[in-house]
């Protein structure tokens, strides 16, 4: 299955934009390899949407669609649209000790799960699903020979 991840920018990043749509492109092959959490919708799509917005955008987001006041650090829309938000990456990157690219790419791949069907409301599958998504998130990371930590 060939699908492809495009990237939109709503704000500046300090990061290759084409790098980050070839990390996605990797990981969602190795998302493809998890077995599903629900309906596949990456089976129905022949490109990701991938939108790079700051707090404001995702506040207004968040409680447009959610109904929930404030920034979030990434929504996924079921049509194949995953909207991350720069500034959250950035603060929880200070916070982590983690790159402002690698939170990103980080939630985009949290973003990849949710189109292949899981679901992290409640536990035990939050905990099921951020561990796959960090083993993803760790081949990714070095099959590039980036850095995890900053």
């Amino acid at each position: 299955m060939e699908v492809e991840v495009i990237i939109s920018q709503g704000v500046e990043v300090g990061y290759e934009v084409a790098r980050l749509s070839a990390d996605l492109e990797e990981a969602l092959g190795l998302v493809l390899q998890h077995a599903p959490g629900g309906k596949n919708i990456l089976q129905e799509l022949g490109s990701i949407s991938v939108a790079i917005v700051s707090d404001e955008e995702m506040a207004d987001l968040h409680l447009q669609f959610m109904g929930i006041e404030g920034p979030t650090d990434v929504i996924t829309f079921h049509h194949g649209e995953i909207v991350i938000s720069q500034d959250t990456a950035w603060r929880v990157g200070q916070e982590e000790g983690t790159s402002t690219y690698q939170e990103t790419l980080l939630y985009g791949i949290h973003g990849l799960f949710h189109l292949y069907g899981y679901e992290d409301l409640e536990e035990p599958a939050r905990q099921e699903m951020h561990r796959r998504q960090e083993a993803v998130l760790e081949q990714v990371s070095k099959s590039r020979d980036t850095s995890w930590k900053s």
